[in-house]
């Protein structure tokens, strides 16, 4: 009798230790790169504490100890959460608030031939050093690429000149390159990788216009008075087309 006690006993554990996995709170959830989002995990109904949470790719966003996840940029990742009794994981896409555009190319120091079979939006203009592309709906005005010497230096999108698109343009930005400060009038974003920054800010002859330039140990640059001259003139020979 105390034999069959014990194979009672043992069958239980394990019927219970296979009905009782170790289950977090939401295995997939989707956020804005400005939220937040608290996971726990259960095991037979009880809270389960003290368990090691990880996020597969911290750029996106991070999780604490205690199960919260704070996200970063659009993207995915995937969370887990390990402890003595199992390991559960979830997976999470930070959406974003705005498609405003198409990033330009970015490929910094290629030529103009390969910018060109890269760029998919209607070609406007083209000069020695420039290349000009029509926006891909009513709130882009153009797209544009710099070279010298045959070689990328710049790209950057003029956006319509109102308020509206002016702020969605810094938050399609700021929910990209969560690393950003302000330099006067200026809005200064910095890519992860440390390649590229974004210049957002109004100049006096383009507008609107977020300026993306490749990092070099010489620092930031700016579009030249000579460069600016030219896409005016560009752009007025555009529009005087429409």
């Amino acid at each position: 009798m105390k034999k069959l006690s014990i194979l009672f006993i043992s069958f239980c554990l394990a019927a219970c230790s296979k009905e009782d996995p170790m289950t977090i709170s939401q295995s997939s959830v989707q956020l804005k790169y400005d939220g937040t989002h608290q996971f726990t995990v259960k095991k037979g109904g009880e809270n389960v504490s003290g368990a090691t949470w990880k996020s597969s790719d911290a750029n996106i966003g991070t999780v604490d100890n205690t199960g919260k996840f704070k996200a970063r940029k659009i993207g995915k990742t995937e969370i887990s959460a390990t402890s003595g009794d199992g390991s559960v994981k979830a997976s999470i896409e930070i959406q974003p608030y705005s498609t405003l555009y198409t990033e330009p190319v970015l490929d910094f120091n290629q030529s103009k031939a390969t910018i060109k079979a890269k760029e998919k939006r209607k070609l406007a203009q083209e000069t020695t050093d420039g290349l000009i592309y029509e926006g891909e709906n009513s709130k882009i005005e153009y797209i544009f690429y710099s070279f010298d010497n045959n070689r990328l230096e710049f790209s950057g999108v003029i956006f319509q000149a109102t308020s509206p698109v002016v702020k969605e343009a810094t938050t399609f930005l700021k929910e990209r390159y969560p690393n950003s400060g302000i330099d006067g009038s200026l809005i200064i974003f910095l890519d992860d990788s440390k390649k590229y920054e974004i210049i957002l800010g109004v100049d006096d002859t383009l507008g609107p216009v977020a300026l993306y330039s490749g990092i070099t140990s010489g620092g930031r640059k700016a579009l030249t008075p000579k460069q600016t001259e030219s896409f005016k003139k560009a752009l007025a020979a555009i529009g005087a087309r429409k």
